[in-house]
């Protein structure tokens, strides 16, 4: 379950420069729709025009859940991200997708925000290559960290997130793994929240309850829906 209240972050107008937002290209929908969606209102309180349906199964992912429709620029990330992770890692087992928003956005029971499509839920990466059909929560020696890092990376080089809610205790398997990597400090204080506890306002990727088993990404508003999608 997803408990995100957008009104308590503190989100930039703008990305950081090492993230702009590139062009994407035309996302995979299930029901392709002649005109782009449009993300109306927040997260936590909008709705979604015309929103593109992810297909349940594509390259590097699977997906389950009752919200499938996301905005064009948030689906295609996600394709995009799973696609790049399938390419670096040959015969990998996909990624499981959770919701994005329903279709027409508004509320979706069990989450509070998942309501204009910009929302979206992604599970862990198993060690081994063990496929999973939904989030399970895994202990940190079976989490694979480089596949599920990588998933991550590959979102933040769209320039369009500007938050990921992840557990802190999930967030101490990849704060690890960076150091490992020597990933400098300033570069991981950046990125994560964690050591520093769940209520320091730092880091990119933040906690919030309920997500142990899986992260939450929040792409920005796509710059055409403004200003009627609010960050």
């Amino acid at each position: 379950m997803d408990f995100v209240d957008d009104e308590a972050l503190d989100i930039p107008d703008e990305p950081p420069p090492q993230q702009r937002p590139v062009d994407l290209g035309a996302p995979q929908c299930l029901r392709p729709k002649a005109e782009r969606s449009k993300s109306l209102g927040r997260a936590a309180g909008g709705t979604l025009d015309n929103g593109c349906e992810m297909p349940w199964k594509g390259p590097g992912w699977a997906r389950t859940g009752k919200g499938g429709f996301g905005t064009d620029e948030a689906v295609r990330a996600v394709q995009m991200a799973a696609a790049d992770v399938a390419q670096r890692f040959p015969g990998t087992a996909g990624v499981v997708i959770g919701d994005f928003s329903r279709e027409g956005g508004g509320p979706l029971t069990p989450h509070r925000s998942h309501q204009s499509g910009r929302d979206v839920d992604v599970g862990l990466f198993r060690a081994g290559n063990e496929a999973l059909t939904r989030f399970e929560i895994l202990p940190s020696s079976r989490i694979d960290v480089e596949k599920t890092w990588a998933f991550i990376e590959a979102l933040l080089r769209t320039g369009r997130v500007t938050r990921i809610f992840m557990d802190t205790e999930v967030q101490a398997v990849f704060g690890q793994y960076l150091t490992e990597i020597e990933v400098p400090e300033p570069t991981r204080r950046k990125l994560l929240q964690w050591p520093e506890g769940p209520e320091a306002r730092q880091g990119l990727i933040r906690h919030s309850p309920g997500h142990v088993n899986h992260f939450h990404v929040r792409f920005r508003c796509p710059v055409d829906d403004r200003p009627e999608c609010v960050d």
